[in-house]
């Protein structure tokens, strides 16, 4: 119902849907607009290139945001 915070958004499909990279552009430049906690969780992958922090780390580059964030490096 209208006005009820929304705590959970799950999307499901396949691989190679754009999931991982159309949300991680709409949390960046969301962030830019409101404070908040965000978690952003997919499959396991085998090492930090295939993990989504590298998906939200390119978004923050096509999105021109990445002087705005940093990493865990």
């Amino acid at each position: 119902s209208a006005g009820v915070p929304v705590f959970f958004r799950v999307l499901y499909g396949g691989r190679g849907s754009g999931k991982s990279e159309g949300i991680a552009r709409l949390l960046l430049l969301v962030s830019r607009e409101q404070a908040g906690i965000c978690l952003c969780t997919r499959d396991y992958q085998n090492s930090i290139e295939d993990s989504v922090y590298k998906t939200i780390e390119e978004a923050a580059e096509t999105c021109g945001v990445a002087e705005e964030y940093r990493g865990a490096e």
